[in-house]
């Protein structure tokens, strides 16, 4: 029987080492003419469909960002045949109208990083590559449908209904210790709640068309 290719990869941010809902899942450890990447890469299936997860720190938040093997990580994920790669940051914003606990899909980046290497080539290897759009915009398309229908499949949704799915959820693990460990107090947890319920309020507009996916395009 073929093995279900992988063509998504997830890169977890802080506060993100494991994803859930995986089953079949196995560890892979992988070698990079780049180095080794942040942690093993572990592969599952979510719905039927196989994924790639790697955490940017390693579990346990080991790496600092100015320590991470970014271009180890990319190509580990690449030798597995992974063609889109959705990666999640934990950041604040400059923005007074985006809130703790929102979700942001940007479009574009400004890269002032430091104390890292930018680039796969040189060493007699010369290309240049474009990143005017560096990020694909059908795949953003989806991510933002998915996190809108994830609050539309609540019947008739309202504020007060859209609240109680977050209570719930919230509820749900504090009861099996899922937050015994973190200092988090009541009140931290109740502005947690609202900022959550905020962005739910927030997400009702029409279907988005998803851009054309060209042929080749990769992550």
């Amino acid at each position: 029987m073929a093995e279900i290719p992988i063509r998504i990869g997830v890169i977890g941010g802080s506060g993100l080492y494991s994803m859930e809902g995986l089953s079949d899942v196995e560890e892979r450890r992988i070698s990079t003419p780049f180095g080794d990447p942040s942690d093993v890469i572990v592969i599952g299936s979510l719905e039927g469909v196989r994924v790639a997860f790697l955490a940017r720190h390693g579990r346990g938040h080991r790496i600092m960002p100015t320590e991470v093997n970014y271009r180890a990580n990319i190509y580990a994920l690449k030798t597995l045949g992974v063609e889109q790669v959705i990666s999640i940051s934990a950041c604040g914003s400059l923005r007074e109208h985006i809130h703790p606990g929102e979700i942001v899909i940007p479009d574009q980046l400004f890269d002032f990083t430091k104390k890292r290497t930018y680039t796969f080539f040189g060493n007699g290897l010369v290309a240049h590559i474009g990143v005017a759009d560096p990020f694909c915009a059908r795949l953003s398309a989806i991510l933002a449908d998915a996190v809108e229908a994830a609050a539309k499949a609540v019947e008739r949704p309202t504020p007060v209904k859209l609240e109680q799915i977050v209570r719930t959820m919230i509820k749900e693990r504090l009861d099996d210790g899922q937050l015994s460990e973190c200092n988090l107090t009541m009140g931290e947890v109740e502005r947690i709640i609202m900022a959550f319920t905020r962005v739910l309020c927030g997400m009702y507009h029409e279907r988005p068309e998803y851009p054309t996916l060209v042929k080749g395009e990769g992550a």
